[in-house]
């Protein structure tokens, strides 16, 4: 199937160059929240995010009570076509198999603390990126005011309050870095939900530049999904 090109790049396919939607999901285990960030980009400007909903389910929702929350929300026309980006580092395989049995088509992302992003694909995409990689592309959207929120969003003051609690510290022995508020207790989940979804923005915005076999695999998910 043959995709449309846009002036601006013979290799950004037609449905790449307008706004793009990423639902970013942060899933909860039994005493975690659950946490949903939908956020825009446009990949022919710069890179701004700006963040269109946020959502938060109480402690213990079940699975089968999120996964009808996120077809919800794919029944938005703007939406039927939004990559779905999951935290897969705490629930593993078994619940992004069941997100995929119900239609959702997710791609995986567990986060690890070293220092580079690595892949595999079987049923669906699976990417293994590293702690820094997210915080750190999170941390120049916001000092380049390239993340954009409305203050009467759901939750906004929330997002504002887990931003702000995260710190970078740098061990001056060894260089490595750590996170104070991340993973440590139970007002990150909303800043992880919209951090994986901006970072995985950048990452496809990179693959259209790219002619390895990852980024062919993509291209033919993405083309079948979108419908082009």
């Amino acid at each position: 199937m043959t995709p449309h090109h846009t002036s601006k790049s013979s290799s950004l396919p037609a449905f790449m160059a307008g706004p793009r939607s990423v639902i970013g999901v942060d899933l909860g285990q039994k005493e975690d929240y659950t946490a949903i960030a939908v956020i825009n980009t446009r990949h022919d400007q710069d890179q701004v995010c700006e963040i269109v909903a946020l959502k938060r389910l109480p402690v213990g929702t079940t699975y089968t009570t999120v996964v009808e929350t996120l077809l919800e929300i794919k029944k938005n026309p703007q939406l039927r076509s939004a990559d779905l980006v999951v935290d897969a580092t705490g629930v593993g395989r078994p619940v992004v198999d069941f997100l995929w049995n119900a239609g959702l088509c997710p791609v995986a992302v567990s986060i690890h603390g070293g220092d580079s992003v690595s892949s595999s694909r079987d049923r669906y995409l699976e990417l293994r990126v590293p702690k820094r990689d997210l915080i750190a592309n999170l941390q120049v959207l916001v000092q380049n005011r390239l993340i954009r929120i409305n203050p009467k969003t759901q939750n906004a003051r929330l997002l504002a309050n887990e931003l702000q609690n995260i710190r970078v510290r740098i061990d001056p022995r060894t260089a490595h870095d750590s996170y104070g508020a991340w993973r440590e207790g139970e007002h990150d989940d909303l800043v992880l939900a919209v951090a994986i979804a901006a970072w995985y923005a950048r990452y496809i915005q990179s693959l259209h530049i790219r002619s390895d076999s990852l980024a062919s695999e993509y291209w033919k998910v993405r083309y079948f999904v979108a419908g082009v």
